[in-house]
């Protein structure tokens, strides 16, 4: 039964994937990198808000749901307060910031309601969607996004084939946005009807809102920091860069985003088999380590022979920095996605201490690097620091590993001829 789940999970969630890296192709050649940049910059300064909201509570949520151990109604009052209290108080700094010309391409009024409906949205889709993973129902979040990112595809298609170009940056704006908004109120409005009657307390012991909170805090604040020190480029280059160098920057971190989710698919199955003692579990952790950065490789090496003329064709003329760029981010990528299996191995063996300290390797290293390097190189001394960065808490967790398994520097980082012939066997069974 649960391994059904898991797999309609994954399909749903694979068919939206893709769906949006359509619809991120489709605005790169509506918006071209200058507006591409205030777009996502908006987009990445509403998700540090709508993140910090949340404060890890989707975690607890899913958690005590599942045990019965906190009511539904204690529940509906947070997905109804919270964001009612994040909007009190990130509209106005977001307004300000836009105010005062730091986003110069989208007015400020609108930027207010953007970001709106952008962070209520984000907050009740996260919410929501802890609510139907206790109820054994989160492909259906994933289904969800998948129709409504392809009906916004759609729309967006339709606006850019049948409306004048003088208006269709503004609606395709307000499609995305509203999208964004409708999705969490639905997903809202769907869990809230399912779960009616499903969850009574059946522990006795009465789990308060401080232990519910204390859960989910530290797991949250590591998660926090890596999502800063993630973004602190962007920031960076907002204020130093041009539009154009700040929107071809975005666009090659979306694909590392991109990368880090494909592996992000098999994050909490690694987590669940960490926590179960599984003996053989370090061992896959080496193997899932080998076989994404053995990939990684292989499309580093396309992108050096190919990058300069694969991406002005696939996101537009405008782009033509992103596979330059991309080359001095791709060492960060391979300990983006290789990072991902040994944190979900130390959360699920309980060993907090050590994401915490990875992340604050990660953060104390962009923040020492950055502006030298960008002082030397400009927009490529950026993408070296970051990568310097992720690779110094990379490098941690590998430390760390050893303390529970004894391996080679081929077992982290290539397939071995082993790996090969095994898969080939399993497939001739």
């Amino acid at each position: 039964m649960e391994s059904k789940i898991l797999i309609k999970a994954f399909l749903w969630k694979g068919l939206s994937f893709l769906v949006s890296i359509v619809i991120t192709i489709v605005l790169a050649h509506v918006f071209k990198a200058g507006f591409s940049a205030e777009f996502q910059f908006l987009i990445y300064t509403c998700s540090l808000f709508a993140s910090f909201f949340i404060l890890g509570l989707d975690v607890s949520i899913s958690h005590f749901l599942s045990r019965k151990q906190i009511s539904i109604g204690w529940i509906n009052s947070i997905l109804i307060g919270i964001p009612l209290m994040s909007l009190f108080i990130s509209l106005p700094a977001i307004y300000f910031i836009w105010k005062k010309g730091y986003g110069t391409e989208m007015p400020a009024r609108e930027v207010f309601i953007f970001a709106g409906l952008y962070i209520a949205g984000t907050i009740l889709i996260n919410l929501s969607s802890a609510i139907l993973t206790a109820i054994q129902k989160n492909h259906f979040v994933s289904k969800v996004s998948f129709f409504y990112n392809l009906i916004l595809l759609m729309l967006i298609l339709s606006v850019f084939f049948f409306l004048p170009m003088s208006i269709r940056i503004q609606w395709i704006c307000r499609l995305w946005f509203f999208f964004v908004f409708i999705q969490g109120c639905y997903l809202f409005v769907y869990s809230k009807k399912l779960s009616k009657g499903r969850f009574v307390k059946q522990n006795p012991t009465d789990v308060s809102l401080s232990k519910v909170i204390a859960f989910s805090f530290f797991v949250f604040f590591i998660n926090y920091i890596f999502l800063i020190a993630g973004r602190i480029p962007i920031f960076f280059l907002h204020s130093h860069e041009s539009s154009y160098v700040l929107g071809n920057y975005i666009y090659t971190y979306k694909l590392l985003e991109y990368g880090a989710t494909i592996a992000a698919f098999i994050y909490f199955p690694v987590i669940s088999l960490a926590a179960s003692e599984s003996d053989k579990i370090e061992k896959l952790i080496l193997f899932l380590a080998r076989l994404c950065n053995t990939a990684v490789l292989i499309i580093g090496i396309i992108v050096l022979l190919y990058g300069q003329y694969i991406f002005p064709i696939l996101l537009g003329k405008s782009f033509d920095m992103v596979g330059e760029i991309l080359i001095y981010l791709f060492p960060g990528l391979i300990a983006m996605c290789s990072s991902n299996f040994f944190t979900a191995y130390f959360y699920g063996k309980g060993l907090l201490k050590y994401n915490l300290i990875s992340s604050c390797i990660m953060l104390f290293f962009i923040l020492v690097l950055i502006v030298p390097f960008a002082k030397l190189w400009d927009v490529k001394g950026v993408s070296i620091a970051f990568s310097i960065s992720n690779l110094m808490s990379f490098s941690y967790d590998l430390f760390i590993f050893r303390k529970f398994s004894k391996y080679s520097f081929m077992d982290v980082f290539i397939l071995s001829k082993t790996d090969l012939n095994r898969f080939i066997s399993r497939k001739g069974k």
